[in-house]
């Protein structure tokens, strides 16, 4: 496994495990979750076990060749991080038409299914999701690899409104932060976007620090702290970084939460927190059940 501008590659032998038969012999189509411009999304299920999985499939036809390469990567991250707190990868299929890529599903669908029924979370139910979503990131980070695009859509559910054992996903944007090399990229979503992504200045592990206190707010509040109906008006807002906390959605809010929050919203990313040092924060750490 090989890196290259931020993107692992993988070698001949590591490409011998794809499988080269139709997935549809293996697995049956239950419904799709998602059907975009270059792929779709099923929930499988496994013919002889009955195991449910989820499965991206790309066209080929529809590559160009920037995302071939993105598609081995996300592979190859997902191969790297195996951990309890990330999606896990099942396997991969390779036909002359598609690449499929079969990972573990999800019953609880992501977060943002939660916020169908309610406005916000509790900031006790916040605490729960971000010190996990922190561990998932640790591992990440620890092999200096960068999400990009943490948000709440990319935050799955074990179960159905539940908030306990959850797990990252997507890594399709996600770099390999390969000392001596700069990476640049203006990647991801808008409204969880770091400054210095819009700067197109070098990309750094504190991208998804950025992210997370964006998560943390729209979480506790229901909206995202700089996202407003204009683009334009979103970027200008995110490039000032100006976090307001308004009585009416944050009223309830304590201060170690806004404390909390704001040490993420910091334009200077030299001066955002590590991962390491959010998880042991004061805010997160009181009142914390022993296990």
């Amino acid at each position: 496994m090989q890196c290259n501008k931020g993107l692992f590659t993988l070698d001949e032998c590591e490409k011998k495990v794809f499988l080269k038969n139709p997935v549809d012999e293996s697995y049956k189509v239950v419904s799709i979750v998602f059907k975009g411009k270059y792929g779709i999304v099923r929930k499988l299920i496994h013919k002889k076990t009955g195991i449910l999985y989820a499965a991206k499939s790309i066209k080929k036809q529809t590559l160009t060749d920037n995302w071939t390469p993105s598609i081995h990567h996300e592979i190859a991250v997902l191969q790297k991080c195996k951990s309890k707190s990330i999606v896990r990868l099942h396997e991969v299929f390779e036909t002359a038409s598609h690449v499929t890529i079969v990972m573990e599903y999800m019953v609880g669908g992501d977060l943002q299914s939660i916020f169908e029924k309610r406005e916000c979370l509790s900031e006790v139910e916040t605490k729960t999701v971000i010190a996990q979503l922190l561990e998932s990131v640790r591992i990440l980070h620890h092999q200096n690899i960068v999400h990009m695009d943490i948000k709440i859509q990319n935050v799955l559910l074990s179960k159905p409104n539940c908030l306990e054992n959850i797990k990252l996903c997507d890594f399709g944007i996600s770099k390999f932060l390969e000392p001596g090399r700069v990476v640049r990229a203006l990647q991801g979503t808008l409204d969880y976007l770091a400054p210095e992504l819009l700067k197109r200045d070098q990309i750094t592990l504190k991208v998804d620090v950025w992210s997370i206190g964006v998560l943390t707010y729209s979480l506790v509040s229901g909206y995202t702290p700089f996202g407003v109906q204009s683009q334009e008006e979103t970027i200008r807002n995110i490039t000032r970084g100006i976090v307001k906390f308004d009585e009416k959605l944050c009223g309830s809010i304590t201060v170690g939460c806004i404390k909390f929050i704001k040490s993420m919203l910091v334009l200077d990313p030299k001066l955002r927190p590590t991962v390491d040092e959010l998880i042991k924060h004061v805010w997160l750490t009181t009142g914390k059940r022993s296990s």
